[in-house]
């Protein structure tokens, strides 16, 4: 349980944990749903340059996200 603005070391790493677990579930998940070709996942199969394009593209929507993210995390400090 996290108190406050401080976290002891073992509050951190339990962080880390639940990262972890979060994106194991999209894995087995989500991602199973969309990318796992039976024995072998959509990307190993891709070209050099489809994964070059597809991950500039999750760049893109990635600053995306952080740049809203970063415009509410401004409006909370103005608060």
């Amino acid at each position: 349980m996290l108190r406050g603005a401080f976290m002891t070391s073992e509050e951190l790493a339990d962080q880390v944990t639940a990262c972890v677990e979060s994106l194991r579930s999209r894995i087995v998940g989500t991602g199973d749903q969309q990318y796992s070709r039976g024995n072998e996942q959509s990307i190993e199969t891709k070209s050099g340059s489809q994964v070059l394009q597809e991950t500039l593209e999750e760049l893109d929507d990635a600053i995306v996200y952080l740049a809203h993210l970063r415009a509410r995390l401004a409006r909370l400090a103005q608060l």
